[in-house]
């Protein structure tokens, strides 16, 4: 129960131990570059009634199947969108699914060629954005992008449509939608976390993790290390309330 998605202390605690288990990692590979991949493509973006019971299990199944071959750890999040809904038929606020993974140990046309081909067949989730992408990350900052990973639902997204305002020819003044999209972010309001709060329900932090190759020794030795801090600050508290009584 400790390990719940919304539990803060879990994710903080489980940041520290993969952070600490993937440091090893990178010294043992001080020429390689690590690559960063966001996939988030339209077909995982689910008006928020219906969020509580998306099941992650077909975000991960996919997703481990772009990645095929690769090391990685990847994680699940859910980015709750308050003006944007693609869902024909959906007005509501809207949460999107989507994947964040740190990929290693193949070349930079390797990991191109997974996102060329995800974008090829995937419809992006808004218009004029790649569904998946890549950045390239030197080799001290790559261990630090664990902490993206690992963060709480904290941010309201925002869509707008970028228009066209006037005619650099003319200088004509006109107002048309010129197809691209720009996306603004806030803080979560305390009634947009409450929602957020209940989509991740009671789905735990290894529920939402998948690896593979050499990433699996990193997420399971972390989730070891999580379990065990924990457990050792529980007894301890346990221990200093006894003591007051």
């Amino acid at each position: 129960m400790s390990l719940f998605a919304i539990n803060v202390r879990s994710r903080i605690q489980l940041a520290w131990a993969a952070d600490r288990e993937f440091d090893k990692v990178v010294s043992r590979r001080p020429e390689e570059t690590f690559h960063f991949v966001t996939l988030a493509p339209k077909q995982f973006a689910v008006p928020i009634a219906l969020a509580p019971t998306f099941d992650q299990k077909t975000l991960k199944a996919w997703a481990k199947d772009q990645l095929r071959g690769l090391n990685y750890v990847g994680m699940i999040e859910a980015a709750y969108y308050s003006n944007y809904n693609p869902v024909p038929g959906s007005r509501s606020a809207m949460v999107s699914w989507h994947i964040h993974a740190i990929v290693w140990g193949c070349s930079e046309r390797r990991i191109g060629a997974v996102a060329d081909e995800v974008n090829a067949v995937c419809e992006p989730l808004i218009p004029g954005r790649p569904a998946a992408h890549v950045r390239i990350m030197a080799n001290h900052t790559a261990a630090k992008r664990i902490f993206y990973m690992l963060k709480i639902a904290l941010e309201n997204y925002r869509v707008y449509p970028i228009r066209e305002t006037s005619d650099p020819d003319t200088g004509e003044i006109t107002v048309s939608a010129t197809g691209e999209w720009i996306q603004k972010k806030d803080r979560l309001r305390p009634g947009e976390a409450v929602k957020m709060a209940l989509v991740m329900g009671k789905r735990s932090l290894p529920m939402l993790m998948f690896s593979a190759g050499e990433g699996t020794a990193v997420w399971t030795k972390a989730l070891a290390l999580t379990r065990a801090r924990i457990r050792r600050a529980d007894e301890r508290f346990r221990r200093k309330i006894e003591h007051l009584y």
